[in-house]
């Protein structure tokens, strides 16, 4: 089943088919990429912390996936028993290399009313009272973990853009360099909220991040993040 939501972007999807990845980049845009790759190639400068990277989110995705089962399967009858719609919201992102993936999140908001292109507050009328609880502790992106366990993201890294942001971010010449980790779960970030066209707040660290990377950098984040979810100031 493949269906898309009326009266919002095309790249919300519910339901089980296969979506195919495509690449959201020009020609010129690519090239680029590719240049920043070859500057920040940490499989060869940092191999064995790179390959490291990749072993911690296989570890810790399926680690993660087995704690928090009973966390994952509370939130999904508590989204299936008090609003109608599914349980699974699943969203385009970009990625890796600039190619799109399907994120998995728990659904927090009510069918038909999501849009990517507003800002999103905790008093939003649009968020179910359960998916107020799950965004305050972050229990929404537990089914990220199977993105990380899949390769699509790392529990490290630039957070994944939505197609919209994309656009948005073109503007920005260095925005490029974010594609050259895979998206992350957790990085310190000020994240954007978009009024029309205009970013609230860009003030990004994926730049600084990505040039001078290591995993203990990576393991600082996994704290952060940790704090933030148990201080519940997902918001």
């Amino acid at each position: 089943m493949y269906i898309t939501l009326n009266n919002t972007e095309p790249n919300f999807y519910f339901g089980i088919r296969r979506i195919s990845p495509k690449n959201v980049l020009s020609k010129d845009e690519l090239k680029i990429l590719d240049e920043y790759k070859t500057l920040y190639n940490y499989s060869d400068t940092k191999s064995v912390q790179w390959k490291a990277k990749r072993a911690l989110d296989v570890l810790f995705s399926v680690a993660g996936g087995i704690i928090t089962a009973p966390i994952m399967i509370a939130s999904a009858l508590a989204v299936k028993i008090t609003s109608k719609g599914p349980i699974i919201f699943k969203q385009e992102r970009i990625g890796r290399d600039g190619k799109t993936f399907i994120i998995y999140k728990f659904r927090t908001m009510k069918v038909n009313s999501d849009n990517e292109k507003s800002v999103q507050t905790p008093n939003d009328s649009r968020i179910t009272k359960v998916g107020k609880i799950l965004r305050k502790y972050s229990i929404d992106e537990l089914p990220q973990l199977f993105n990380i366990l899949k390769g699509d993201m790392s529990l490290a890294g630039p957070r994944p853009l939505t197609i919209y942001e994309h656009k948005i971010r073109k503007q920005n010449n260095n925005f490029l360099i974010r594609y050259v980790f895979k998206p992350g779960a957790s990085i310190n970030y000020k994240t954007p909220h978009y009024i029309g066209n205009n970013p609230k707040n860009t003030n990004f660290t994926e730049k600084e991040y990505i040039e001078n990377w290591n995993l203990k950098k990576d393991f600082i984040s996994y704290f952060k993040i940790l704090s933030r979810i148990i201080r519940g100031d997902n918001y």
